[in-house]
């Protein structure tokens, strides 16, 4: 379904065939929003028509999208004031990660699983450091077939990673370029693996964070890896309870942005201004970081929606594009 505010309290719903995504694109004067595959006759609706009415399919639209998909305040439960969720995850909740995986792990015969990019190690610790963002340093989480997952990371991490519900915890001098962790990482496999199979994410969208002449110096030092994929996709595709709630709040924090726009935007403004205030609202709206907001501006249309802004103005009837 897709909506568009075409006046002040009136809803322009129409069919659209995309579905699973939640792309957002203003046309100044004109917001509208891919809400799915969901399918509703073109109509213009009042907001009380909306609310009220008895059509099945827009019944079953409002039913099944979260309040905040909605772009209408009228349709938020959620108030920026309470009912914020707590920062980070329960120690439950983390060893219930790491029990799922081992089950699968061992259902694949993997006696240990090695991590190094930051999604999957803090999805298993809950560590959480900006400084990934430097390449200068590996980071290292280690699961094995039973118990808590063993960190092999920089020292420098050592106070961060303490705060997580880890207990061992093993750390190297960094960087050292002649042996950056390889050691250390190198003898927890041995000792956690045994002579069992260690499994490490090779699939699409997944990537090994350690250089290559390391690795090779690793496979030698504890053999081949096995493909251990699936088991973290199937995890993480499947969301807790904690973590909808979570994903409810900054999609909300989010729609509460969007919905801004056009109190916040005007022609005549630099894309970059016009993109400072938009990351600038959804920190104001609760975000804890904007790490990732792309788009452009143009007439009739865009070509390249993965650039940074540039300090082309804004004309009346551009359609723009917020990617985030």
């Amino acid at each position: 379904m897709r909506w568009s505010l075409r006046a002040p309290g009136q809803l322009h719903v129409a069919p659209d065939l995309a579905s699973g995504r939640a792309e957002f694109a203003l046309l100044v004067g004109l917001a509208h929003r891919d809400l799915g595959d969901l399918a509703a006759a073109e109509t213009v609706l009042s907001l009380p028509e909306l609310l009220t009415s008895h059509d099945p399919e827009l019944h079953y639209a409002r039913g099944l999208l979260p309040a905040s998909y909605f772009p209408l305040a009228a349709f938020s439960t959620r108030n920026m004031t309470k009912d914020i969720p707590a920062r980070g995850f329960s120690q439950e909740e983390f060893r219930a990660r790491t029990e799922r995986a081992q089950t699968m792990m061992a259902a694949s015969d993997i006696a240990v699983l090695m991590l190094s990019t930051e999604p999957e190690v803090r999805y298993f610790t809950g560590f959480h450091t900006p400084f990934w963002q430097s390449p200068t340093r590996p980071w290292f989480t280690v699961i094995p077939s039973q118990g808590k997952p063993i960190a092999i990371i920089p020292s420098i991490g050592a106070a961060s990673m303490a705060g997580t519900w880890l207990d061992d915890i093993r750390t190297w001098s960094s960087p050292q370029p002649h042996d950056d962790g390889i050691s250390l990482l190198s003898n927890c496999l041995k000792e956690v693996a045994g002579t069992g199979r260690i499994g490490v994410p090779m699939g699409p969208e997944t990537h090994v964070r350690v250089p290559l002449a390391d690795l090779d110096r690793l496979r030698r030092t504890v053999g081949e890896f096995v493909d251990a994929t699936d088991i973290v996709r199937r995890l993480r595709m499947v969301k807790s309870p904690a973590e909808i709630v979570k994903h409810r709040h900054i999609c909300g924090i989010v729609s509460d942005a969007f919905d801004r726009l056009p109190e916040l935007l005007s022609p005549g403004m630099e894309e970059r201004s016009a993109f400072s205030v938009f990351r600038g609202e959804l920190l104001r709206c609760g975000a804890d970081d904007v790490p990732y907001l792309v788009g452009a501006t143009g007439p009739g249309g865009i070509d390249d929606i993965i650039r940074p802004p540039s300090t082309r103005t804004i004309q009346q009837g551009d359609l723009l594009i917020f990617r985030s």
